[in-house]
């Protein structure tokens, strides 16, 4: 059976509640990361990005290899044990 107006009048004025006593504290029963869940599912271009980032990534010198470059160019790199 259909819900009466009075019942659908109800359940929203209870959402809005719940929406300005959100807005108020800042909290939600959900985390923010939350409402983004899937919002790329099957987008290429999405994906694409993920690639090439990951693949950027790969490619930068690690922290050693960094220092290693820097020490063989003359440069003193400080560690943080004080070596």
């Amino acid at each position: 059976m259909a819900a009466t107006v009075q019942e659908r009048l109800s359940a929203l004025e209870a959402q809005v509640a719940q929406l300005l006593a959100e807005k108020k504290t800042g909290k939600t029963d959900v985390p923010w990361y939350e409402h983004w869940k899937g919002a790329f599912q099957d987008d290429e271009m999405y994906d694409e990005a993920m690639r090439l980032g990951a693949e950027y990534r790969r490619s930068q010198p690690t922290a050693e290899e960094e220092i290693e470059a820097l020490e063989k160019a003359g440069v003193h790199v400080p560690l943080p044990d004080g070596q």
